[in-house]
């Protein structure tokens, strides 16, 4: 299966790759919610979890680096926003931060996690 996702990912350009690691995200979500919470989703919803989740991402990438709205590859006007301020979580409450790499050239995922 890794071979199959690293040539799909070989022959996407950065959008679409991107797009597609964050949907394989999503739909192990999916699996996870089942799982744990015997919560059912459909493909649509998947879709959409996978897509705010990579624009939201975009946005606060270009609020990081440029300090300014990022524009649509498809809009010449900038995307609105709302100002994003990071805050520390309340009493009894913690962060997990995740992220995932994926390197061709050694044939291996890295998964890493941050509490």
């Amino acid at each position: 299966m890794d071979a199959v996702i690293f040539s799909l990912l070989s022959q996407l350009n950065l959008s679409q790759s991107s797009l597609f690691a964050t949907i394989l995200w999503s739909v192990w979500k999916r699996m996870n919610l089942k799982l744990w919470q015997q919560k059912t989703e459909t493909n649509s919803q998947v879709l959409a979890r996978a897509t705010t989740l990579l624009d939201e991402w975009k946005v606060a990438q270009c609020i990081r680096r440029e300090g300014g709205a990022p524009r649509d590859v498809n809009q010449s006007e900038p995307i609105r926003q709302e100002t994003i301020r990071w805050q520390k979580p309340a009493r009894g409450r913690y962060k997990c931060n995740i992220d995932a790499s994926f390197s061709s050239s050694l044939n291996r995922v890295g998964l890493g996690m941050c509490i």
